[in-house]
Parts: C-alpha cells; sequence; structure tokens
C-alpha cells in the first residue's frame, strides 16, 4: 500500500478512537508509574487527601489496564445478529486495510504481534476477573493473579508506537487536542 492511501470516514474515526484510547492507556499508566516512583509525591498526596488519593492512583492502574483490554478486542463484535466494528488495534486495521492481514503493511503488522505478544499475560488476567463477577470462579483455585507495573507500562508504550507506525503510513500527524481540565459550573455536564 502507497503512502499516498487515505482513510476513509469510517477509518478515520476509528483512527481518531484508537488514537484517543492509546493516549489515555499512556497517560493513566505513567500517571500511576509517576506518583510510585515518588516517595516525596505519594506523601504529600497522602497527607492532603489519603483517601482520595490513594483511590485515584489504584485507580489509574486499573483505568490502563482495562483500556489495555480494550484495545486488544476482535475487529468485531456480534450484537444480537449484527456483526459491529470495535474501536481497537484489530477495528482500526480492518477498516484500513480490510479483511485480509496480508493487506497489512509488515511493519504495522508486526507492531500488532508485539502487542499482542506481551499484553496476552494482562489481558488473561483481566479477562478473568471481568468475565465473573465473584473471584472463585473467575480464578478458580489459582491464586490471586499479579499484574506488573512494567508489564502495564511496556504495552503502553507499545500501544503508542504502534499509532506513530500507522500515522506514518498514512502520513497522518497526531491529534493536537491535548486533554485539559476544563472547570464546569454547576450547571454544565461532560458526557
Amino acid at each position: 500500500m502507497a503512502r499516498s492511501q487515505r482513510l476513509g470516514a469510517r477509518a478515520q474515526a476509528t483512527y481518531r478512537s484508537v488514537t484517543g484510547l492509546v493516549e489515555n492507556v499512556h497517560a493513566h499508566a505513567y500517571a500511576h508509574d509517576f506518583i510510585a516512583r515518588s516517595p516525596a509525591l505519594a506523601a504529600k498526596l497522602n497527607a492532603i487527601a489519603p483517601t482520595f488519593f490513594g483511590t485515584t492512583h489504584r485507580g489509574e492502574f486499573q483505568i490502563a489496564v482495562l483500556l489495555i483490554r480494550h484495545l486488544g478486542e476482535p475487529a468485531e463484535a456480534r450484537v444480537g445478529t449484527q456483526r459491529r466494528l470495535n474501536s481497537s488495534i484489530a477495528g482500526l486495521l480492518r477498516v484500513s486495510f480490510g479483511p485480509r492481514d496480508k493487506t497489512v503493511p509488515l511493519g504495522i503488522r508486526q507492531i500488532r504481534d508485539r502487542i499482542a505478544r506481551f499484553s496476552a499475560p494482562i489481558l488473561k488476567v483481566v479477562n478473568k476477573l471481568v468475565a465473573h463477577t465473584d473471584l472463585a470462579t473467575g480464578i478458580g483455585e489459582e491464586s490471586l493473579p499479579t499484574l506488573h507495573r512494567d508489564q502495564v507500562l511496556h504495552v503502553a508504550s507499545l500501544c503508542r508506537e504502534f499509532v506513530r507506525v500507522f500515522e506514518s503510513h498514512f502520513g497522518l500527524t497526531p491529534p493536537t487536542d491535548d486533554p485539559t481540565v476544563t472547570m464546569l459550573d454547576e450547571l454544565s455536564y461532560c458526557y
């Protein structure tokens, strides 16, 4: 496929969604890591509001892991009798290059495969815990699985690399709408 190839409207929308998810994975994983590696910052946050910041810190890791799961979903999901495109790496590749894997450029396939390989242990744990509301059914007789921060950080970095290689292939520039904190008045709502 030539670099001059353009993304259709559906592929552009999927690209923006996947790019947003990848940036969120990266932000959540590295926010968790930043706090975990900074004893002085952790002490200050705990002094200010221990319950709030402790919960927020744990949540950063959990959100990153769930977003990695989302990015690893198949290209399509069945909803009733219909198939719907997922906002996942596989979904983006499907709308951009078609259903045949051979049409995906080698460099993009290689990084996709690296993401799949390194995220497999994460997905194994998350799928067990998400699929069942009770821990006994989710993990059975196994000990409680452990996810390591470095695993999540590595996959987050690989996902970001995937997006950059994809953008390079299509001659895209990263979206510039950086997330910022918006002050809302009491009558405003964000959905």
